[in-house]
């Protein structure tokens, strides 16, 4: 232990239950290290803080954030050396992570045949993966000793630490995030998020008149957030577009196409939807196909734009005429109009999908129990038909909160004809994507202040009442039939959801506790322990962290783990398409690495010391800075105005219902 300075701090932080925090700075002499204590009510905590010649926390000159002061040892060491071999002597042209342990679902067939043997219980496959310095490329990857190019390359010991790809988030909101602060909901409920939603859209209309950019700062912040958390893409509604107001869609439109150039040449995909209400497409509740067709046009023409609808309860309350002939007939015409947007022939190897708009749509997110509310089996007719006709595009579904089995006053047919209907999801074969959305429907569903025609009513706010639902769909049921899952972040401090940060990680462990998916292996392989390492597919944990990786890139377009990846073209840099895996030899290395070898140790902690690696190298650290809260601070400080005693009803899409 090398001697300390004569001097140091000492800083107390005193938290109390009835009083202000009070910071108290005194000075210790002699050998006394500088520390954080934390006093609070329940006792008190001692943080060592670092010697001053510790190396770890030494600025560098040229941005590369530094290891973080709130770490393990070990992990501090294992930043230090991955600092030291991308930024040190530059004489090797490779270098190496040794002892990754790599979600087995997310290698491909020719990166898991060299690792047989290697993968464990919960399904993580232990390896080396050795990197070309100059490229960022990943040469390959193999058993652990394994790699012989890499003998005498540098190398990084994880010690058996997971390295995730890049995280995929596939249903955001970017064009209202933060703005919680703005419109704070009462009830939080649903029903007052679409009158705050409705009454936003408004004054986004003259906030971007008069003070132009204050749209693309809240897409700018989001991602910012997002790829700190290592995000590789992100597709966002794009709420405003589907307004009568031509100078608000130009803005919306504007503020995602800048965003995309920008973040494509930082490392990050970020992907749009344009949607309008279901019956709009038919010319239905004020809306008018000649409307719907030019939407359609609009979104064809912007790259990575895909086509969207927000779908109603079927025979939803106060909304005469929404149906089922209504909803099966909106569906009918969703397809047609995504089939019929023709575009550039895409390249050499890219599938015929490509050349059509592929659709994502908000779809049963609700509390009704009754199967007859339900719009999935409608839409599913209706891609069946779309099918037949030639439409190939993928389709993504958010959030079917009321596909979910056991919903209170639901009935054993029900639950029957559910199980049937998610059968023939999974018959539409590997292009449908369900996507949940766990911080966002464990917080709508359920919530009193509910009312028709958005789900059945739930008890009134006054007095106590515990929620009984956690809003997920049925996430095991699903892919235990078949159908690719995702989850996803939705809102964020925004008046849907007043939490959250774009946080895949996030996102993935509150999947995993909500529904129970760390023994979804037990209940469809009980045999699985004995039998050793889980076959794909057998709901092992590491599976289920393709909930923010492999399925919804693969929902996205960004790659087909099926198709060999070192035979296909590289795309159009126009078109921003990122075909393959980051964990592909051949490809950019793109990687999370946490402090964790396990999906225990993995959900124990934020992990806000990750290692995000992109193309194979560390980003500058005012890239993985997450944004000050303050950057938007001039955006809240005004309310927006409304009546929330006399508020009206609002169906989904922003329609206001008629009193009946």
């Amino acid at each position: 232990d090398k001697p300390r300075p004569p001097a140091q701090v000492i800083f107390a932080i005193m938290l109390t239950s009835n009083s202000a925090p009070a910071i108290a700075l005194a000075a210790a002499a002699g050998a006394a290290a500088a520390s954080f204590f934390f006093v609070h009510r329940h006792g008190l905590a001692l943080l060592p803080a670092p010697r001053e010649d510790d190396e770890d926390y030494e600025p560098k000159a040229d941005g590369v954030r530094a290891v973080p002061c709130f770490s393990t040892r070990a992990w501090r060491g294992v930043w230090r050396s991955l600092r030291a071999t991308l930024e040190g002597d530059a004489s090797s042209a490779i270098w190496m992570l040794a002892n990754a342990r790599v979600p087995a679902v997310e290698l491909h067939a020719t990166s898991l045949a060299a690792v047989v043997g290697h993968v464990d219980r919960e399904g993580f496959a232990l390896c080396d993966m050795v990197v070309c310095r100059s490229t960022g490329q990943l040469v390959s990857i193999a058993s652990p000793g394994g790699a012989a190019e890499g003998e005498a390359a540098p190398r990084v010991d994880l010690r058996g630490r997971i390295v995730l790809p890049r995280l995929v988030d596939a249903h955001c909101h970017l064009s209202k995030s933060g703005l919680y602060a703005r419109i704070p909901s009462p009830s939080l409920s649903m029903t007052d998020a679409l009158v705050a939603e409705a009454a936003e859209q408004e004054r986004w209309k003259t906030e971007e008149r008069d003070s132009p950019g204050t749209l693309a700062r809240r897409f700018e912040w989001a991602l910012r957030c997002a790829f700190a958390h290592g995000t590789r893409a992100l597709r966002t509604h794009l709420d405003g577009v589907q307004e009568g107001s031509p100078a608000l869609r130009v803005s919306v439109y504007a503020a995602f196409s800048e965003a995309r150039e920008r973040w494509l040449a930082r490392g990050l995909e970020l992907q749009g939807v344009a949607n309008l209400w279901l019956p709009h497409y038919i010319g239905e509740h004020g809306g008018s196909q000649q409307r719907a067709a030019e939407h359609a046009s609009e979104a064809a023409a912007r790259d990575g734009v895909c086509l969207g609808a927000y779908v109603p309860r079927v025979g939803a309350v106060g909304s005469p005429g929404v149906g089922p002939e209504a909803v099966e007939a909106g569906f009918d015409a969703l397809f047609a109009l995504a089939r019929a947007q023709a575009r550039e022939a895409p390249p050499s190897g890219l599938p015929p999908s490509a050349r059509e708009l592929d659709v994502d749509v908000h779809v049963d997110e609700h509390n009704d129990p009754n199967f007859a509310s339900l719009a999935l089996p409608f839409l599913c007719a209706a891609l069946e038909r779309a099918r037949a006709r030639g439409y190939s595009g993928r389709v993504v579904l958010g959030h079917c909160t009321a596909l979910c089995l056991g919903i209170a006053g639901a009935t054993a047919e029900d639950d029957d004809k559910r199980r049937a209907l998610i059968k023939r999801m999974a018959a539409l074969g590997p292009s449908v994507t369900v996507v949940c959305n766990p911080h966002t429907n464990m917080s709508l569903q359920d919530r009193q202040g509910t009312t028709p025609p958005l789900g059945v009513e739930t008890l009134p706010s006054q007095g106590a009442r515990t929620p009984r639902w956690r809003g997920l769909t049925a996430l095991q049921e699903l892919r235990a039939a078949g159908v690719r899952v995702a989850a996803a972040s939705d809102n964020v401090r925004d008046w849907w959801h007043k939490y959250g940060d774009y946080d895949g990680l996030e996102v993935a462990s509150l999947a995993v506790r909500l529904g129970h998916l760390d023994s979804a292996q037990a209940a469809r392989a009980p045999r699985a322990r004995e039998a050793g390492a889980p076959a794909p597919g057998s709901g092992a944990s590491a599976e289920w962290l393709a909930l923010v990786g492999r399925w919804p890139a693969e929902a996205m377009g960004l790659l087909d783990m099926d198709r060999a990846t070192d035979s296909r073209p590289a795309p159009a840099a126009s078109e921003g398409v990122l075909p393959a895996s980051e964990l592909a030899p051949g490809r950019a290395l793109g990687a999370v690495v946490v402090d964790a070898r396990s999906c225990a140790e993995l959900f124990a902690r934020p992990h806000a010391d990750r290692a995000v690696i992109v193309n194979g190298r560390l980003p500058p650290a005012w890239l993985v800075d997450l944004p000050d809260f303050e950057d938007l601070d001039d955006q809240v400080f005004q309310a927006t105005a409304i009546d929330w005693d006399n508020r009206p009803g609002v169906q989904r899409g922003g329609v206001v219902v008629p009193d009946s």
